[in-house]
């Protein structure tokens, strides 16, 4: 296994308000790696990389089921990503077509296909689905992700979702449920790292306790919500294995 990295945080929430910078060390993505591990909802999930550093495949246990989205590329871009139920039935395949500073995506399966379009650094700034509604992706001078807004067909404001993420921690795919899976570009060994927010009218915090090995790979990471200040879920220790074929 070659270089450091550090670990996924799954996001589902509304509004995101502090996240705990982490000091000047810069962990750099493993080269190809499977990851597992536990978010708040019990799920399983696992992203495979491929030696590029791109993400081929995902994976989620649901109950005895392992449902899972693959991804393939063409040209250094993503070509396409087929989504498989639990018993491995295609549900539909998203079909990428770049042409300048968009790309059309076609969606097989009954699903409504939408429209890409990109800055000049090759980054999302809006999605327009073929409905007719639209969202928009604001990203700070570092590139990070800092706000993310819903519009309906006629243009109105539907919800917004916005991230400070402190020192790093660009999303790279987003979850079935709405939330975000985010890689930040370097964490801190054995040190609590912290994630804030609001939603309902309450302050939560989750709490993530990272452990490295001497060669610097993340070898497990307790995690805890706390809602008002208080306990709400403590998940099991959870620990990781690497492969690299």
């Amino acid at each position: 296994m070659r270089g450091k990295f550090s670990f996924l945080w799954v996001i589902a929430i509304l509004f995101v308000y502090t996240l705990t910078s982490c000091g000047s060390e810069n962990v750099s993505p493993a080269s190809c790696l499977v990851y597992d591990y536990v978010d708040f909802k019990g799920t399983l999930v696992r992203v495979v990389y491929d030696s590029k550093d791109r993400v081929v495949r995902l994976e989620k246990q649901l109950g005895d089921s392992l449902w899972s989205e693959a991804f393939t590329y063409k040209n250094n871009k993503l070509d396409e990503k087929r989504t498989y139920n639990g018993i491995g039935t295609l549900l539909k395949t998203e079909k990428f077509r770049f042409a300048g500073d968009s790309a059309i995506v076609s969606v097989s399966g009954g699903s409504e296909g939408y429209r890409l379009y990109f800055d000049e650094k090759g980054k999302t700034i809006r999605k327009v689905q073929d409905t007719g509604d639209e969202v928009r992706f604001v990203y700070n001078s570092l590139g990070n992700l800092e706000s993310e807004t819903h519009y309906t067909p006629d243009g109105k404001l539907s919800f917004e979702l916005r991230f400070f993420m402190g020192n790093g921690g660009q999303p790279f795919y987003k979850t079935p449920y709405s939330g975000l899976i985010f890689g930040p570009e370097f964490s801190c060994p054995n040190r609590t790292e912290r994630i804030n927010y609001e939603t309902g009218g309450h302050r939560f915090e989750e709490r993530f306790q990272n452990r490295y090995s001497d060669s610097g790979l993340l070898e497990e990471v307790e995690a805890s919500r706390y809602k008002d200040g208080k306990l709400q879920k403590k998940l099991p220790r959870q620990f990781f294995l690497y492969s690299c074929d």
